[in-house]
């Protein structure tokens, strides 16, 4: 494939762990030193459900342990704010004949020494121009109109990407300059620390050990509905330990959190037969149900980028083409063909020939 240059001023792309371990050094040290104020708003730019949200509370769960003292989390989801409501409300004072605004319920922080405030403006690149340019008179001037942010806060944002296919805004410039920036990506390893201490149901763990690359949909411009993020791995997790029973026993449950195809692989390889076997060469053949076969098909469409550049795997998903279904095995082929190859030549891989004249003669 094709190697992008790098920006000059590409951001820190760093996992939700790092970014914890970060965070909560840096903020500890400048409470400890009462400069809380002074320490720079923060952006956390990442796909939906990565794992922002629960970074941000980590970080106040450690933040309390090293200050000893109570960590309070106002988390202002600003894609349900409108400007009144960053701003308050305005009343007549009779007296001076001006208007005065009331400080608003969410931003009605604890001034107290004995207390540390994070302000979690989440969902900003979601917000509109207004609720933004309120976003901005925060991270810039610490206040919102007449009401001061609190010295004893430490302010961070996030937002989603604009490839995510969410609501999205760009940032204004101004905006941007105000934050110190934060690309969060995935990490299965990462993940997997937290998810232990979660006590994330261990038969998706099984699975995914074998299958790190599944743990996000790295693709969102899809007709599917579902968006396989870690989020979606944790909901699945608390619905099979409340409903108890087997993966078969919840088929249903667990297609309407990731997908059918993924519901059947996981499935599959419960039974034995391991997504990972095939991209190793360790698979032997046995006879595959329609079910699986679609589910396969669709997995290694999808999961194609992770391994493409690999020849070995990609000369044992060929081997693995030649048990399948003449246009399941041409479906896959083709999507190999759409791929730009550096370490090796897609032509030189044994079975090409062969599934280059089955497409010509499906063409024909």
């Amino acid at each position: 494939m094709s190697i992008k240059p790098v920006p000059l001023y590409e951001e820190l792309t760093i996992t939700t762990g790092q970014l914890v371990k970060m965070l909560s050094t840096s903020f500890s040290k400048f409470a400890s030193k009462k400069l809380i104020s002074q320490h720079p708003s923060v952006f956390l730019l990442g796909q939906p459900g990565v794992g922002k949200s629960q970074s941000v509370y980590q970080i106040a769960s450690n933040l309390g342990k090293k200050t000893k003292k109570q960590v309070h989390v106002a988390d202002l989801r600003l894609i349900l704010f409108n400007p009144v409501d960053m701003r308050g409300i305005p009343i007549a004072d009779l007296e001076s004949e001006t208007a005065i605004w009331l400080k608003p319920e969410s931003l009605n922080l604890n001034d107290s020494e004995d207390i540390i405030n994070i302000l979690f403006l989440d969902e900003l690149t979601s917000a509109p121009q207004s609720i933004q340019a309120a976003a901005y008179q925060i991270a810039l001037e610490r206040r919102i109109g007449e009401h001061k942010i609190p010295n004893n806060t430490f302010i961070i944002a996030a937002g989603n990407r604009l490839e995510d296919e969410s609501v999205t805004y760009d940032m204004p410039a101004a905006l941007k300059n105000r934050f110190m920036h934060f690309r969060i990506k995935s990490d299965y390893e990462d993940w997997k620390i937290w998810a232990l201490e979660r006590k994330i149901h261990p038969l998706i763990l099984r699975f995914l050990d074998d299958n790190p690359n599944m743990l996000k949909t790295d693709k969102f411009d899809t007709e599917s509905n579902i968006i396989v993020t870690p989020r979606s791995w944790e909901m699945l997790s608390n619905v099979l330990k409340t409903l108890g029973g087997n993966l078969k026993d919840n088929i249903d449950w667990i297609s309407a959190v990731v997908g059918v195809s993924m519901t059947h692989l996981m499935l599959q390889e419960s039974k034995g037969l391991r997504f990972i076997d095939i991209l190793n060469g360790s698979y032997s053949n046995q006879e595959l149900s329609l079910t699986t076969i679609q589910s396969l098909t669709s997995i290694i469409i999808s999961e194609m980028s992770s391994f493409i550049e690999d020849r070995i795997k990609t000369q044992n998903i060929m081997q693995f083409m030649q048990y399948l279904p003449t246009d399941f095995a041409i479906q896959i082929f083709k999507n190999m063909l759409q791929y730009e190859y550096n370490n090796y030549q897609l032509s030189d891989l044994d079975g090409y020939s062969e599934l280059l004249q089955k497409v010509d003669d499906l063409d024909d």
